[in-house]
């Protein structure tokens, strides 16, 4: 038996599964993982309850369910697109036997951060990142869009000895520190984004020494010294450490 009818604040109460069987019934027609139509009916203190599909199943979508964007997790900002009496897509994500209820995911069945930071980004693109969090052997870097990059300590070149005072090693990387490298990893089943600033330098210096070759060729080199960013194997870190960026000193004077 399904229960219907009006909440105190007007609102209707979405039904109610009565029946252990039913339940089940509903269980198997909706697997965890399924798409599913879904209408909010009410608001409660956990979040929205919904009727999900023609027969108008019990569902409900927790408040940090709702969308990507934390500023929309809470009652007070649910988003237009899922008011009241509002269809909208959801993924199954659960299912709450105690109250009988779908849990459902509305966030996850739309393309999130990393989703559209992948989709924006194939491998061996050049991504700029800030040092969020520093450890032993990596730091972790915020991407654009709230996406979190991973660098190993092995991807960034060290110091040259007796330049410390103009070169950075990796130990001087702190928290907001500015970072440009390649993506040279993405794992979606992670969702791990790896960053390699060894192998932007490489990409750099060898594009600067064509560059030059090509200049020489054409007889028309100018006759200063070449100090391209990213050229070479040393990084030097900017002075304003508030808004400090990764930059390279070239190995060798290259000269007309």
């Amino acid at each position: 038996m399904q229960v219907t009818g009006k909440g105190p604040d007007m609102t209707r109460i979405r039904p109610r599964v009565e029946r252990l069987g039913d339940w089940h019934r509903i269980k198997g027609h909706h697997l965890k993982g399924s798409i599913v139509d879904a209408v909010a009916v009410s608001k409660v203190g956990l979040g929205l309850l919904c009727e999900v599909g023609p027969a108008r199943h019990p569902g409900v979508v927790r408040w940090r369910e709702l969308s990507w964007n934390p500023a929309e997790q809470d009652p007070d900002s649910v988003p237009e697109n899922v008011a009241l009496g509002v269809t909208f897509r959801a993924k199954v994500i659960a299912y709450d036997d105690a109250h009988r209820d779908l849990v459902l995911s509305k966030k996850a069945a739309e393309p999130g951060p990393f989703e559209k930071f992948v989709a924006a980004h194939a491998l061996g693109s050049v991504v700029d990142g800030t040092v969020a969090k520093v450890l032993e052997r990596s730091f972790f870097l915020a991407l654009d869009g709230g996406v979190e990059g991973f660098l190993p300590k092995m991807a960034i070149p060290t110091a040259r000895p007796g330049m410390e005072d103009q070169i950075a090693g990796i130990d001087d990387l702190v928290e907001g520190d500015s970072v440009r490298g390649i993506i040279s990893s993405i794992n979606p089943d992670h969702r791990r984004i790896v960053v390699d600033v060894k192998k932007y330098l490489t990409i750099r210096g060898r594009e600067t020494a064509r560059a030059v070759a090509e200049a020489r060729s054409r007889q028309d080199a100018p006759p200063a010294i070449i100090n391209d960013e990213g050229a070479g194997s040393m990084l030097r870190v900017q002075a304003d450490r508030a808004l400090r960026v990764l930059l390279v000193e070239d190995d060798g004077e290259i000269r007309s």
